[in-house]
């Protein structure tokens, strides 16, 4: 709950930098969509759209993330525990940029040097250093505004806009 909480309070001041009444977040790789809640917790005017590859609920949009392309446009996208299990990650950061202004994103960068065994056991194929996850945002071209740590000090959050979107009435 503490990667939700603290991605909620990040996709909050996105929708604050947006400026837009209310905005439109996708949240891919959502299971049952409990990230909606605490979002409208936040008092953050959001529409929710969830997507994820094995729906936990009605509503929930199946969505493959590595075959499936999004064709709408949000002002937030968060994808939380996901990209772990992509092992194309400039391909599905670039595609998510193009339809996004803000994304918030969490990774595990505290797991660097597992064994092969460990990451199979988990069928993750992407666990990156806080460092080398933000410079594949940087090279993704989203700018980072702000980032927060679990405090079980594992995984990290980021909240990134797409370049040249500071600044830009929405």
């Amino acid at each position: 709950m503490d990667r939700a909480n603290i991605s909620a309070d990040l996709i909050a001041k996105a929708a604050s930098l947006s400026g837009r009444p209310r905005a439109i977040l996708a949240d891919i790789g959502c299971g049952d969509g409990k990230l909606g809640p605490l979002v409208a917790s936040k008092r953050a005017g959001f529409t929710y759209r969830g997507f994820d590859l094995h729906p936990q609920r009605k509503g929930i949009t199946p969505f493959d993330l590595r075959k499936d392309k999004l064709e709408d446009r949000y002002d937030v996208i968060a994808l939380l525990g996901v990209l772990e299990y992509i092992s194309d990650l400039q391909s599905v950061l670039r595609h998510l940029r193009d339809h996004c202004s803000f994304l918030v994103v969490s990774h595990v960068s505290n797991r660097v040097g597992m064994s092969a065994d460990e990451m199979a056991k988990l069928n993750w194929t992407t666990v990156l250093s806080k460092g080398a996850f933000s410079s594949e945002l940087t090279k993704a071209g989203f700018s980072i505004v702000e980032d927060r740590t679990t405090t079980n000090g594992q995984t990290v959050i980021w909240l990134c806009e797409v370049d040249g979107q500071q600044g830009l009435e929405a």
